[in-house]
């Protein structure tokens, strides 16, 4: 970077060159979110001995009402562990005087109490979308598992409160703290899976390959899902049409 070319014979790589547009450059486009310090904090890494994890960097901010929380793993290793109180800030109060405070994270990304509150956030590392009890984050934290060298830069908060049926707690549960690529997407595939379920196993591949065979060669097929055998020779007849 201290150069308008390069010095020597290199050749881009491609790989990453790939990374940096993939994670990278989105960040940079929001670079505005990491830039002030006076709701900056800084966390450990907690694991089940309740050791904090040396290796672990997390911070979070805010800027302009916008959260940020960014977790990086900075060795060849894997480690789990909760992130729940903050390190040491001086706080100055209205006398000027200052002093060390302890924030949690909820108070760090200003999350509301409650048993009908979920956090939504996204992962610009990996794009997806993520799913999380807000009492469960009041409580006990977040908790997280880093390979070697994982990054995570949790964007896009917002709190969602569940309804009386309880479709965000179930489908928090479904998930089991996996990501998914839109959270309202996956409420709503949750809400109509008793459909979707026999029609994803329907166009399975598996299941294709089956009919193929079955045209060509007359055989029967043996159906594990009722509601795929049923739906099945009309979808034959539609792919010999």
């Amino acid at each position: 970077m201290e150069f308008r070319r390069p010095r020597c014979a290199e050749e881009p790589d491609e790989a990453l060159v790939h990374r940096h547009e993939r994670q990278l450059f989105p960040l940079l486009h929001r670079r505005g979110s990491f830039a002030e310090v006076d709701r900056f904090l800084l966390y450990d890494l907690v694991d089940d001995r309740g050791k904090p994890d040396e290796n672990v960097f997390a911070y979070s901010n805010e800027v302009g009402g916008e959260k940020s929380l960014v977790i990086f793993h900075n060795t060849f290793a894997e480690t789990r562990g909760r992130l729940r109180q903050s390190t040491a800030k001086v706080v100055r109060a209205a006398d000027g005087t200052e002093q060390l405070e302890h924030f949690s994270l909820a108070q760090g990304l200003g999350i509301t109490d409650g048993e009908d509150r979920f956090l939504a956030f996204r992962d610009v590392a990996d794009g997806l979308e993520y799913l999380r009890s807000c009492r469960e984050l009041v409580d006990e934290g977040l908790y997280v598992e880093l390979d070697a060298y994982r990054c995570h830069v949790f964007l896009d908060f917002r709190e969602l409160v569940d309804d009386d049926d309880g479709r965000l707690r179930r489908l928090e549960a479904d998930l089991g703290g996996s990501g998914v690529d839109s959270i309202d997407l996956a409420l709503a595939e949750f809400d109509h899976r008793d459909v979707l379920s026999p029609f994803a196993e329907l166009v399975s591949a598996e299941n294709i390959s089956a009919l193929h065979a079955a045209r060509s060669d007359q055989v029967d097929l043996e159906i594990g899902s009722t509601a795929v055998g049923e739906t099945l020779p009309i979808f034959a007849d539609m792919l010999a049409a």
